[in-house]
């Protein structure tokens, strides 16, 4: 439940884009509001209607001799002066007049205690009685006898405010129904950005070429060149540290190789056994070193141009047998059994050197990590077209959370006594990769770690 709230709340592009479209719909329409309050008030239809005055102007002019029946027609227009529309719910809105005859008051709305006529005539102007503010406008017959004015309370502004839901009631209405369709508006807007975030996390951390997709967007296409500048200056750069660590490895093999020689000679010919114990140290560490050397150079070769290798059809059953071959000497010094099973005779497709390191370093490292005593078991399947190998071990194994990392460079599984380069699964993972395998680590029946190799069978 906190994830998914921590999720609602982390900032998001979708979420910012949608407000932002929601929150300039509802600015346009409170604007529009707003002019359209201060267009009312600022022209006041009402007061502006000349017909209202005309027809008051007439009665009160035919009318002028039956002082009663002039009254009673004056009072007849004011009642449907102030039943219009909405004027007739809000009595604040009520249109009040008054009407002058020859400079006397002859009729007033009832609401009106005080005269309110404008001294300029055909304009509406502000006219105070008292307390109260009106807006009110006359206008006169042409002999100038008669003299209409209409007028309404000074602060409409606050009376249209006070009953602006019908204004606002529209907003309020449309803006749950218009939460879909501005989210997929906003979805497919992102999709070309969500084109480009796949491609970048379906690379895997080798594959440094540039991107397929070419966004003709011109907020995405900045983006995306600027990736793959990063992408070949990432390549290059990788390139120039293989370059050194090959020529290094290459620098530094002869001399280890004749170290090597010149320490095996002092040791045959060392009588003094605290010599020979100190001479043993420091032949196992140029050992080491050699080792480590040969593992950098199957690792630059492995990741350099290994495509271009002679292919060769090789039988997986023999393949593993000479590798069992080799590194049954260390399996003997520990102990440890090893135990092939292979289901027929599979054949691959490959180059020799490639696969003779490839499972090399899977027994090798099934064997370091075994207990004295232990069982390292090799089985080979078929399963269709491809070629299953599994390199099982009973060593501590190693946890789940940590198997996507074993093949980094020079990673080693913490806690672990046993020593190593942590290049060993590196090449394994190349070479796999360059022969369009695939590599998977799991728990051994045992508890150690077990390694499934998926290759192609040979066509």
């Amino acid at each position: 439940m906190k994830t998914r709230w921590r999720r609602l709340w982390q900032p998001s592009l979708a979420r910012r884009m949608l407000l932002a479209q929601l929150g300039l719909l509802s600015l346009l329409w409170l604007a529009l509001c707003g002019y359209a309050i201060y267009d009312t008030v600022r022209q006041n239809e009402d007061l502006g209607f000349d017909q209202r005055y005309e027809l008051a102007l007439a009665a009160a002019r035919n009318l002028s001799g039956d002082p009663a029946r002039q009254r009673d027609m004056l009072q007849h227009i004011d009642r449907i002066n102030r039943g219009d529309g909405v004027q007739e719910a809000n009595p604040s809105w009520q249109l009040l007049m008054e009407v002058w005859q020859d400079g006397r008051m002859v009729y007033a709305s009832p609401e009106l205690n005080q005269p309110i006529r404008g001294a300029r005539l055909g304009v509406t102007q502000q006219v105070q009685t008292g307390q109260r503010k009106w807006l009110a406008r006359t206008l006169a017959s042409p002999d100038g006898r008669f003299v209409v004015t209409l007028a309404q309370p000074a602060d409409l502004t606050g009376i249209y405010l006070s009953h602006s839901g019908f204004l606002l009631l529209p907003l309020l209405v449309c803006l749950p129904f218009m939460l879909l369709p501005a989210w997929i508006s906003v979805r497919l807007a992102l999709r070309p950005w969500r084109r480009v975030s796949a491609e970048i996390a379906e690379r895997g951390p080798h594959d440094l070429a540039p991107l397929d997709y070419r966004p003709p967007h011109r907020e995405l296409h900045p983006l995306v060149d600027n990736i793959n500048r990063l992408l070949g200056r990432v390549r290059e750069s990788a390139r120039r540290e293989r370059d050194f660590i090959a020529d290094a490895a290459h620098e530094i093999r002869t001399p280890l190789a004749a170290m090597q020689v010149n320490i095996e000679a002092a040791i045959q010919r060392t009588p003094d056994t605290h010599l020979r114990a100190l001479l043993d140290g420091s032949l196992l560490g140029v050992q080491r070193a050699s080792h480590l050397v040969h593992q950098l150079l199957a690792l630059m070769r492995s990741e350099a141009g290994g495509g271009a290798r002679p292919q060769h059809s090789l039988p997986l059953h023999t393949l593993l047998q000479e590798c069992c071959a080799m590194l049954a000497p260390l399996a003997c010094q520990r102990g440890v059994e090893l135990e092939l099973q292979a289901d027929g005779d599979a054949i691959i497709s490959g180059d020799t050197e490639g696969m003779l390191s490839l499972f090399e370093n899977l027994i090798n490292n099934a064997i370091k990590y075994s207990p004295d005593g232990g069982l390292v078991r090799i089985a080979v399947q078929s399963d269709g077209g491809q070629a299953v190998i599994t390199v099982s071990d009973e060593g501590p194994g190693v946890a789940p959370e940590l198997y996507e990392r074993l093949c980094e460079r020079f990673f080693r599984v913490p806690g672990q006594r046993q020593g190593g380069s942590g290049l060993g699964l590196a090449i394994v993972a190349v070479t796999v990769a360059r022969h369009e395998g695939r590599l998977r680590f799991g728990p051994a029946n045992g508890g150690g770690l077990q390694v499934t190799t998926t290759l192609p069978l040979a066509a």
